[in-house]
């Protein structure tokens, strides 16, 4: 692992810094206020986001006694009103990308990640992109609930059940979610070219 880190969310941080750099990167090499770019962006969430999505809202309903909004049904309604068909996306699974959800250690470190893309997509909201600046297909990004997610995840894991958890399997799970959006990410290139 990484040495003696203070608490879970420091682990999970100091952990996946590279794999974060390197994913944020490639979002960032889209072009968002272009049509085109915006699909990608937002197919590319969707296709990592129904990958973990189960795992993501049992844990907020169950650990963080939160109800989430339907991420994935809000980026496939933006898909649509760009004209694309969000059913026809790949789908990939956890285990494809090595992840393994088996129960809250794992779940933990998928939710850290989860939670911050949230985070990110309040900065991503206030730059130009299409769906904003054309009035439409912005559902998944004007949502701004992703700030009381990551504060009641940033509280549970300064809790008990958060000093209980396994801080290497969170952080592998977590190492893995970032791996799952890499992968979306192609396979939104790959869908939508």
């Amino acid at each position: 692992m990484l040495g003696i880190c203070h608490d879970l969310r420091s682990c999970l941080k100091a952990g996946t810094d590279s794999q974060h750099k390197e994913l944020d990167s490639l979002f960032q090499s889209l072009d968002l206020t272009d049509r085109h770019g915006f699909a990608v962006f937002v197919a590319a969430h969707l296709i990592g986001w129904r990958a973990a999505w189960q795992v993501w809202s049992s844990f907020a309903a169950d650990r963080l006694e939160m109800t989430l909004l339907d991420y994935p049904a809000m980026m496939s309604a933006d898909l649509a009103d760009l004209g694309f068909d969000a059913a026809r996306l790949p789908k990939l699974a956890l285990a494809e990308n090595g992840l393994c959800a088996d129960g809250v250690h794992r779940a933990a470190g998928i939710a850290y990640v989860l939670a911050g893309s949230r985070m990110g997509i309040s900065a991503i909201r206030r730059q130009p992109n299409w769906g904003t600046d054309h009035g439409r297909a912005d559902t998944y990004l004007s949502d701004d609930s992703g700030g009381r997610f990551f504060r009641a995840l940033l509280d549970w894991m300064n809790g008990p059940e958060g000093h209980a958890i396994d801080r290497d399997r969170a952080l592998d799970a977590a190492r893995g979610t970032f791996g799952l959006f890499r992968a979306a990410l192609e396979q939104a290139r790959k869908a939508l070219h």
